[in-house]
């Protein structure tokens, strides 16, 4: 009986997509740190602004 062996992986070459093409949300701020606004040092709500492009920047992540 001969034993099993598991193919070689060093063969196997996955495409990179992530950077074939430019990341679109270079130019915006980032969402991971944002800025307090002075009337506003500790806010309780969220930017809707920030949410939204960190929705859009976790949805490109998941489609690479």
């Amino acid at each position: 009986m001969k034993k099993f062996s598991p193919p070689e992986m060093k063969e196997v070459f996955f495409p990179t997509p992530h950077t074939l093409h430019p990341t679109p949300y270079t130019l915006h701020p980032t969402p991971h740190t944002p800025h307090p606004s002075p009337q506003h040092p500790t806010p309780q709500h969220p930017n809707p602004q920030l949410i939204r492009s960190s929705q859009l920047i976790t949805e490109d992540c998941i489609l690479l």
